[in-house]
């Protein structure tokens, strides 16, 4: 797993936010979310951006 998805599980984690609530934010399923974080599916970097401002967090942070 790369460092980007570690950081990106820790924040999320850190911060007591499910999935759910992400994927429900970000307006795709939990499922997809998921695959996501897990590198299953490749994160883009308009879906990177668009993670980085729900978390309010700069993209430097979770690379």
């Amino acid at each position: 797993m790369s460092k980007l998805l570690i950081n990106l599980k820790n924040l999320r984690e850190e911060r007591r936010i499910s999935q759910e609530a992400v994927a429900f934010n970000l307006k795709i399923t939990q499922s997809t979310y998921a695959k996501l974080e897990s590198g299953k599916t490749k994160l883009s970097v308009e879906r990177l951006l668009a993670i980085a401002t729900y978390f309010q967090v700069d993209v430097r942070d979770l690379l």
